[in-house]
């Protein structure tokens, strides 16, 4: 009996900490599947201004919007490599955008509507097989944030 309840001693905080684990990676996964679910309707339809005005980015979130545009823009890369070193930056940087997420409201909706087509467009961007298909697929990142500059600040 004593060995019976020391192995279950032994094994419960193993099971605990294994189930926890498993939770947390759910979790997260979910997190990232809801933005998808909640927006999807968002990857086709038309960004409106704010009456006629640019749409606030909050601050939190717009520093890694602007790195990004200024990586885009001061790419003066030739290599595979060097299009995959930027692609990565770009796709850590949509990482950090989307994690440090604090708008609501239209703002966020609209935000939103440019931003579901600019991952795929970024993720178009890091499978490309070869530098001259990088560089086809960085002209499509470029008109991007040009499209972002016409709504958002």
């Amino acid at each position: 009996m004593k060995n019976k309840k020391f192995l279950i001693l032994l094994v419960l905080p193993l099971f605990i900490f294994a189930c926890a684990n498993e939770h947390k990676e759910e979790k997260h996964e979910t997190n990232t599947e809801e933005v998808f679910v909640e927006h999807k309707d968002d990857h086709n339809s038309e960004i409106a201004l704010n009456n006629g005005s640019l749409w606030k980015i909050d601050d939190n979130m717009m520093i890694f919007l602007e790195k990004m545009n200024t990586e885009v823009e001061a790419f003066a890369g030739k290599s595979y490599n060097d299009y995959q070193v930027l692609a990565m930056s770009l796709q850590e940087n949509i990482e950090g955008l989307t994690s440090n997420c604090t708008m609501t409201g239209q703002a966020h909706d609209e935000l939103h509507k440019w931003l579901l087509p600019y991952i795929d467009t970024v993720n178009d961007f890091a499978k490309a097989d070869n530098a001259k298909e990088a560089a086809i697929q960085l002209k499509e990142v470029k008109t991007a944030f040009e499209k972002f500059n016409q709504y958002f600040q």
